[in-house]
């Protein structure tokens, strides 16, 4: 008995750690262009009303071209013209100002292999733009279809739900150590 309880206590404790590490959010996201061309991705952050804060952990593709080069992000600054941390993600596509590339595009550095990005109203540019150049694929437009911007919670199993599963482990083990006996 005393081994069940060092189970118990250590299935619990680890359940009550998953729960707590949890802090940002999942988010999927997605774009379709004039042309055809989509990009689809995810990205971590917290919801702050119709805004993402804190992201991080950007992954995207285009037309389905997965890459490994690591997404930095960043803001663009229209005052200035240039690219700045602190990328502003949202639910609402005209209040968007981000560009997600492989390359440090705040030290002017323009080499990125991918690229894509939304400039929403709030900018004045206007524009929503993916690249690849491994192979090329280039489609740039203006922000005027809403429709084509979708950013959602990505579903993410409820802290009830993995502590219900470690309940039913727990009472599978005793039910057949009950059985043994």
């Amino acid at each position: 008995m005393p081994k069940l309880n060092r189970f118990l206590a250590a299935t619990l404790a680890s359940c009550a750690l998953a729960v707590s590490s949890a802090s940002a959010a999942l988010f999927n996201f997605s774009y379709s262009f004039d042309d055809g061309t989509t990009v689809t991705g995810s990205l971590s952050g917290d919801q702050n009303g119709q805004f993402v804060d804190n992201v991080a952990g950007v992954t995207f593709s285009i037309n389905g071209i997965v890459f490994a080069d690591p997404v930095y992000t960043f803001a663009f600054d229209s005052g200035s013209g240039t690219y700045a941390a602190g990328p502003i993600v949202s639910f609402d596509l005209a209040q968007n100002n981000f560009a997600f590339a492989t390359s440090d595009l705040a030290s002017f550095d323009f080499s990125y292999n991918y690229l894509f990005s939304i400039l929403g109203t709030a900018t004045g540019a206007n524009t929503v733009t993916a690249y690849t150049f491994d192979p090329y694929v280039g489609s740039q437009e203006v922000t005027d279809t809403p429709a084509r911007w979708s950013l959602t919670l990505a579903p993410v199993p409820e802290a009830g739900s993995t502590l219900a599963l470690a309940g039913l482990a727990l009472l599978g083990l005793v039910a057949s150590r009950r059985f043994r006996r």
